[in-house]
């Protein structure tokens, strides 16, 4: 069974399979739970090797606090030489990026 972990209203599902680790997040990424998450996303950072992908489907709501989780995420990725990327991003999510101006520096798969 998959870890799954709850941070105030989030909830994160980490699977792993082979070389990829999957953060599946649902509810909200904000001020309340960007800090726990961090530390969700160093556990999976530990074990990833080629492609970390987070799995924004299920998220209802996302600040610039996400934003900037999700932009740590991707600098480490870069320093650490493998992949993040974000899948099934919600139009909110997606705006958000978009007014940081940071969407294009992500893969985006659905």
């Amino acid at each position: 069974m998959s870890p799954e972990s709850r941070i105030g209203r989030l909830i994160v599902q980490r699977t792993q399979a082979a070389d990829t680790v999957t953060l599946e997040l649902r509810g909200e990424l904000d001020l309340a739970s960007t800090k726990a998450l961090q530390r969700e996303m160093e556990r999976a950072q530990d074990c990833v090797s080629h492609k970390l992908i987070v799995d924004l489907g299920e998220v209802t709501f996302m600040d610039s606090t996400g934003v900037s989780a999700l932009v740590r995420a991707l600098q480490h990725a870069e320093r650490n030489e493998y992949r993040l990327c974000l899948r099934r991003l919600p139009a909110q999510a997606r705006r958000v990026l978009e007014m940081a101006g940071v969407l294009p520096r992500f893969e985006l798969i659905d």
